[in-house]
């Protein structure tokens, strides 16, 4: 039984992220389509790539993936409206005046909302705003547009799209200045009757694995301001010097362990950052491959899973669907 099998009678959306050229492997696409829900556009829709002249806007890639995520029935994120890397150069070289710049940003986010309104139900508006310190990162956005570049962007998503709008970063469960300022700054948002639905908390665990406790402790303290939270960029690392001993079992059981928090606190989307080992990221990005082990994901290169049995404790009163689902995590993440 897949993923999304065990998801079907529920609300609860199993999640993962795909590029184009994902798409030109049978194993990866088979998987993609029969085990997950959601479809999260990994890079097809960054500025480089679908926006790289400024009068062009490139958007083969993009419906080629909306194509296969409505033939397999799933939901759709779009990634990301604005973000401080991966910018074409002849937006980040040029000398703008903030009046211009802001003109630029707005079509950009007006032609694609719109593109997408029908289909794309989930945007991450802005994404990693704010820096490991806790402040508003310096970035190209920040320096042109001041901090207002947030407010507009959520506000300009929301005239052309009824999808849900989120702020999307990482590190927040176990860095406390940022997830202050982050808080803060969505909290600010809000006051303003700036249109923000929801936030995605990030769960890269690479080389720092946060405990059940602070990721739940995380995911409230947003709730607690009425916006929906969902578990996004999901997979599970460890740096080479500090690895386990027998890493697969315990990636398992921090996968097993992570995705019971998130349910227990009320989360009812989960998206893993990949598919297959071999697509991760974390297999080409900067020092990466030399420094952090190279299963992150839920399958192997070869798209393998396994059938082993392991039993956990029974949390509470009706979780059949969750003890089971976690059930098939856990099996698969420790094949």
């Amino acid at each position: 039984m897949s993923l999304r099998d065990l998801t079907a009678s529920t609300e609860l959306e199993i999640g993962a992220c795909a590029s184009l050229e994902n798409l030109e492997n049978d194993r990866f696409t088979e998987l993609l389509g029969n085990e997950f829900n959601r479809l999260a556009l990994e890079n097809d829709l960054i500025w480089k790539v679908v926006h790289p002249e400024r009068e062009t806007f490139a958007f083969k890639r993009v419906d080629k993936l909306v194509d296969f995520a409505e033939r397999h029935e799933m939901a759709i994120t779009g990634h990301a409206l604005v973000w401080h890397i991966e910018n074409p150069n002849w937006l980040v070289k040029e000398d703008w005046r903030a009046v211009e710049l802001a003109d630029v940003l707005r079509s950009h986010i007006h032609t694609i909302t719109e593109r997408y309104a029908d289909c794309i139900d989930t945007w991450d508006v802005v994404n990693e705003a704010v820096d490991d310190t806790g402040e508003l990162r310096e970035t190209f956005w920040l320096e042109h547009l001041g901090e207002n570049y947030i407010d507009d962007a959520f506000y300009w998503a929301s005239e052309h799209t009824d999808a849900d709008l989120y702020y999307n970063d990482y590190g927040l469960p176990y860095n406390e200045a940022k997830q202050d300022r982050v808080y803060d700054l969505l909290k600010d948002l809000l006051d303003h009757g700036i249109p923000v639905d929801g936030i995605g908390i990030q769960m890269h665990c690479v080389g720092v694995h946060p405990t059940p406790e602070q990721i739940q402790a995380s995911i409230h303290r947003f709730q607690e301001l009425g916006l929906d939270v969902r578990v996004t960029e999901l997979d599970v690392a460890y740096h080479n010097d500090k690895r386990p001993n027998e890493l697969k079992t315990a990636q398992a059981a921090y996968y097993q362990q992570t995705v019971s928090a998130c349910l227990e606190a009320g989360v009812e989307g989960i998206t893993v950052w990949g598919v297959t080992d071999d697509q991760s990221w974390i297999t080409s990005w900067r020092e990466y491959p030399d420094t952090y082990t190279q299963q992150p994901l839920l399958f192997d290169d070869e798209g393998r899973k396994s059938n082993r049995m392991r039993l956990w404790h029974q949390y509470s009163a009706n979780t059949e669907m969750r003890d089971q689902l976690l059930f098939r995590i856990y099996s698969i993440s420790s094949s």
